[in-house]
């Protein structure tokens, strides 16, 4: 299944906290592009951008993702670079479920003028008994309101098992992605995400900072160092144009 990683844009940082905003404006979509007929001059038309109300900005704030183990001392001395590294790569990994329940639920506190798919600025269209309803619905939404952007889908694993198994799902035979089998459209599938909850978004963009190392904590009643890492990260992408829908 694809994850959110394969989908969005993922940019990384050479250093803790680098390439990664805090508080920074996002305004994707606030700028339209405007065609214009030359010979009247009056006829105009908006391709590109949300219809409408103007587009919101909204403030991005970075969120982080942290693993933690572990290991006895057993009178070893020194340090464990292998298990350092080996946290690491488990933080690399397993960052994209951070950045996809984040997506899609945001982090408490967190009101409308962050973007997440549960913000008030998101279209509910309601509940559907099958999944293509739900699918069929979500997109209408999502094209009724915006041009010059390409919808992602975003789904839980029911709802994903459902249209995979009416054949609605179509992979790519060189990667763990999906596409919607009508149009090509991009399937996020994530066990972060609600189970039985369809999203769909325009682009979306995630943020990394590279990895960093806490100073490690002994315990001498159990002799054992406890070693954690972080990563910070921060998801862009236009919740006034977003759409959700669920299956009954």
């Amino acid at each position: 299944m694809s994850s959110l990683f394969d989908v969005a844009e993922v940019l990384d940082g050479d250093g803790p906290w680098s390439g990664v905003p805090y508080d920074e404006q996002y305004d994707s979509g606030s700028r339209p592009l405007i065609v214009q007929d030359v010979c009247t001059r009056a006829n105009v038309a908006r391709v590109a951008g949300s219809l409408g109300n103007p587009a919101v900005v909204y403030t991005i704030r970075p969120f982080g993702a942290m693993v933690s183990a572990f290991r006895p001392n057993r009178c070893v001395i020194g340090d464990f670079p292998d298990f350092d590294a080996s946290l690491h790569a488990d933080l690399k990994s397993d960052a994209q479920r951070a950045a996809a329940y984040t997506l899609w639920n945001g982090i408490p506190g967190w009101t409308s003028a962050q973007p997440f798919m549960t913000s008030s600025d998101v279209v509910d269209v309601g509940s559907s008994l099958t999944v293509q309803d739900v699918v069929a619905k979500v997109l209408d939404q999502f094209y009724d309101g915006e041009v010059g952007e390409h919808a992602v889908l975003h789904m839980g694993l029911r709802a994903a098992m459902l249209l995979s198994a009416g054949n609605a799902m179509s992979p790519t035979p060189q990667s763990g992605e999906f596409f919607l089998t009508m149009d090509g459209t991009p399937i996020v599938v994530a066990p972060e995400y609600p189970i039985s909850q369809v999203g769909a978004t325009g682009p979306i963009v995630v943020r990394r900072s590279d990895v960093a190392d806490l100073v490690p904590a002994y315990d001498y009643s159990l002799n054992r160092t406890y070693f954690t890492t972080d990563m910070v990260l921060a998801v862009e992408f236009d919740a006034s144009i977003a759409v959700r829908g669920t299956l009954s």
